[in-house]
């Protein structure tokens, strides 16, 4: 608020002031303190260091959170891959009878895997990056920023992830002998 000068003369006054304290020097703080019982004294450092802390903490619990959903996720991918495991056994045992080859299978599923686990890191990256650019842009108030690295890193991780377990969930399907699976099937 803005008032015309000299309308608030009679009027109680305060006065805030600030100073950098070097952490040498914090002994004299008490000395300013006792001769001037009436000054408020404010130290910041301590009001940083505790929202540092909390941040620090919150940071810890989003990032068991990810932990948590990241495995629920993996566990997820392994049920699904169990539950059609059958088809998988039978389609691999007509094709290696129809004269495919091990490799042919082994290159099929893991490529189908890491295809998966590249669009779901694409679709990460781009969850991450609109979730980034909302929180700086309408939270913080700061400029949004693209990471680049995000698009690159987050395909080829989930690519890799998760064609590497979809992958190893599969071994039965390599392993069998097609006419042990084929005079299996009814």
């Amino acid at each position: 608020m803005l008032f015309a000068p000299g309308n608030l003369d009679n009027f109680p006054k305060t006065y805030i002031g600030s100073f950098h304290l070097p952490k040498t020097q914090k002994s004299q703080l008490i000395e300013l303190i006792q001769q001037f019982p009436t000054v408020s004294v404010i130290e910041l450092d301590k009001i940083i260091t505790r929202i540092q802390n909390t941040i620090n903490q919150v940071s810890i619990a989003v990032e068991g959170i990810l932990v948590l959903i990241l495995t629920a996720g993996l566990l997820v991918l392994i049920s699904g891959v169990k539950s059609s495991i059958r088809e998988r056994l039978q389609e691999a045992a007509i094709l290696r009878a129809l004269g495919g080859k091990k490799s042919l299978i082994q290159s099929s599923i893991a490529g189908e895997f890491s295809l998966i686990g590249v669009f779901s890191g694409l679709m990460a990256a781009l969850g991450a990056q609109i979730t980034l650019i909302g929180l700086s842009h309408f939270v913080l108030k700061l400029p949004a920023t693209f990471y680049p690295g995000l698009w690159i890193f987050a395909p080829l991780l989930g690519g890799l992830v998760i064609g590497v377990i979809g992958t190893l969930s599969c071994r039965s399907v390599f392993s069998n002998p097609p006419m042990k699976v084929l005079s299996a099937i009814h």
